[in-house]
């Protein structure tokens, strides 16, 4: 009754202003005047190639968040729920997955630095794990990527990219507070110093998460706390960059990150004390040079689970290796790159067979064609995957285009069409009981088209993409006796939408207001076996519908600066069952934050308050798995440059 009355209440009005963000930045667009326009789109991209290429020239649909979209998350997860034309599973305050076009978690590649960060005993990372406060931005792709990034591009691939400390010295700290235990610290350290640069960073969070929620469970029905959600981390990064000459320089980083949060399970049942550990140490490198790039990557993850009922402690480690020599160069309208990569990973598990290991290698060619108005992108890529003595071969080609209809109006037709694929991973193969070791790879062909307009001047953007995507042989786990599910290649799964963005940059007076909107359509259904009753229905937590907007505007004096935001969330309803019988009722959420920041002859300050929830609705992501109620963060930064 709660969930319905706020619903009733809000989602009307939240879904009329989005709208009108959408149709506000399309107008705020078409009257953008030179003379007062200050949007400065992201220049460049690399995500959408292998080699960099400016936003209006990519074959795909590219999204880039920049520094100050990342500066009040607390996680991927957590700005890709905001701003990204994405869709997030957020598990309340705990586990978040991605999914991108109807995709599952593990068809959609996280890139960091350009080299993939999956586990291969799970295929898939939770985005509340990866902290953004070493990140100079993140870039979120549409579309296979396979014939780029290789296996479990299948959806789209997310990119987080480290930046090299430009100023002779700077120190920042930071720390914040909310309700339910929440509590967040962390510095940066960063110097350059003739060829050399360094920055070292850390960071803790923690919460009680014994926020109160509406329990239908209990008799009579009441509110309730939030019980074992409690959570905490901590995270450690540290980055050496030695630039040799123009064109040679060698970068190393390491990531750290050690959490523990509690299982409490779907809020309708008792917790158990069930909790979980997750250590990762990534450590990634760059040598570069005049037309070649070596990059190898080394990651071990641990998992620990403990069950004090059933008296489990479980213990779980994978460990990868990765490198990769790639060659690039240009000549005439041709640019190219071509490479190789290999490398290995295992795990290790009381439910794991011996065997569980996997080798891998590829082949990949990418290039651009410049035809004056017409860019063409063609890539292919040869994936070869061993796993348990059984080989398995993948080929991914992919071709884009992008054309410039009318340059001085900034209109360009964009498309690709590639392959994409997912290699099993190795709990799909070795897990005790169950695994499957003949699984095939799953694949995809997917095709999408769009038109972009990006005015000269640069004061907006406009973006339409319709897509169409084909996977077959999906993974699904599947009861295979009374009490024992085995993973069997049997979903074929066609994913169809839209999926459109606005924004616009305008100055009024000495404020600077800034607007953006995204509307996703996702028919994502089973086309597996028409005899089914899931035949041809939606995916199951794949929302048809959804809607995020933004607004912010920025007032500077002389020293002195203020920033407002606000931002809306809306999404459609999800199918909890497969045959559409049970569903979770649609919801909207908005949240409203304001900074103030002051200029100091030490450096900078900044105190900021956001409040997220802001009408207090109650709602569920996934059933069972209430989200927190209306809540207020308070956060202080300070900066220490030269």
């Amino acid at each position: 009754m709660v969930f319905s009355r706020h619903l009733v209440r809000w989602a009307g009005p939240l879904r009329c202003a989005g709208c009108l963000l959408v149709l506000g930045a399309a107008v705020a667009s078409a009257h953008a005047q030179a003379s007062d326009s200050v949007y400065t789109l992201p220049g460049i991209t690399v995500t959408a190639t292998r080699r960099p290429v400016a936003m209006d020239r990519a074959p795909a649909r590219i999204q880039r968040l920049d520094r100050p979209d990342l500066a009040s998350a607390a996680s991927l997860a957590d700005v890709l729920l905001r701003r990204a034309g994405v869709f997030i599973r957020p598990y309340g305050n705990g586990l978040a997955t991605l999914s991108m076009r109807g995709g599952t978690a593990s068809q959609s590649l996280i890139l960091l630095d350009g080299l993939p960060v999956s586990d291969p005993q799970l295929g898939q990372i939770d985005l509340s794990l990866l902290p953004l406060f070493f990140v100079d931005r993140v870039e979120v792709m549409h579309g296979a990527g396979s014939s780029l990034y290789g296996s479990e591009a299948i959806s789209g691939a997310v990119q987080l990219q480290t930046a090299v400390p430009v100023e002779p010295l700077s120190v920042s700290f930071s720390g914040g507070y909310g309700p339910y235990g929440e509590r967040q610290a962390g510095g940066t350290l960063a110097a350059r110093q003739g060829r050399w640069s360094a920055r070292v960073a850390g960071e803790f969070r923690g919460e009680d998460g014994d926020y109160p929620f509406w329990n239908p469970s209990l008799f009579p029905p009441r509110e309730a706390p939030r019980a074992g959600a409690d959570r905490r981390q901590h995270s450690l990064y540290a980055g050496l960059t030695r630039a040799i000459d123009t064109h040679r320089q060698t970068r190393i980083a390491v990531l750290a990150t050690d959490a523990e949060r509690g299982l409490p399970g779907p809020a309708t049942t008792t917790p158990v004390g069930e909790r979980q550990q997750d250590r990762q140490v990534r450590l990634w490198g760059t040598h570069e040079g005049a037309g070649w790039r070596l990059r190898a990557t080394l990651q071990q993850s641990e998992l620990r689970y403990l069950n004090p009922r059933l008296r489990i402690d479980d213990l779980g480690l994978s460990r990868t290796a990765l490198l990769q020599a790639e060659t690039f160069g240009a000549a005439g309208r041709l640019a190219w790159t071509a490479g190789l990569s290999g490398g290995a990973g295992r795990a290790e598990h009381p439910n794991l067979a011996s065997a569980a290991r996997r080798t891998q290698g590829a082949a990949f060619a990418s290039g651009t064609i410049d035809a004056g108005r017409l860019q063409l992108y063609p890539a292919l890529r040869l994936d070869a995957v061993s796993s348990g003595g059984d080989g398995r071969y993948a080929v991914n080609p992919g071709l884009g285009a992008n054309l410039h209809l009318t340059p001085r109006a900034g209109i360009a037709l964009k498309g690709r069409l590639a392959r994409g694929f997912r290699a099993p991973t190795l709990n799909d193969r070795f897990w005790q009981p169950g695994g499957n070791p003949d699984l095939k790879p799953e694949r995809s062909w997917t095709a999408d088209a769009g038109v972009a307009w990006t005015p000269p001047e640069q004061a907006a953007r406009l973006e339409i993409t319709v897509f169409d995507q084909h996977v077959r042989d999906q993974i699904v786990w599947q009861p295979a006796t009374s009490t024992v599910w085995s993973p069997q290649n049997v979903a074929q799964v066609r994913s169809r939408g839209i999926e459109s963005s606005a924004g616009a940059q305008r100055r009024i007076g000495r404020w600077v207001v800034t607007t953006d909107a995204r509307y996703t359509l996702t028919a994502a259904v089973d086309r597996s076996d028409p005899a089914s009753a899931s035949f041809g229905r939606q995916v199951r937590y794949v929302p048809r519908h959804q809607m995020k907007a933004t607004v912010s505007a920025l007032w500077q004096a002389r020293a002195w600066n203020v920033s407002l935001e606000t931002g809306a969330v809306r999404i459609g309803r999800r199918f909890v069952t497969a045959d559409e019988t049970q569903s979770l009722a649609p919801y909207a959420v908005a949240d409203a934050g304001v900074t103030l920041g002051r200029q100091a002859a030490f450096g900078r300050i900044q105190l900021s308050a956001r409040l997220d929830n802001a009408f207090d609705a109650a709602y569920e992501s996934i059933k069972g798995y209430p989200m927190p109620p209306r809540r207020l963060h308070i956060a202080l930064r300070v900066d220490l440059g030269s």
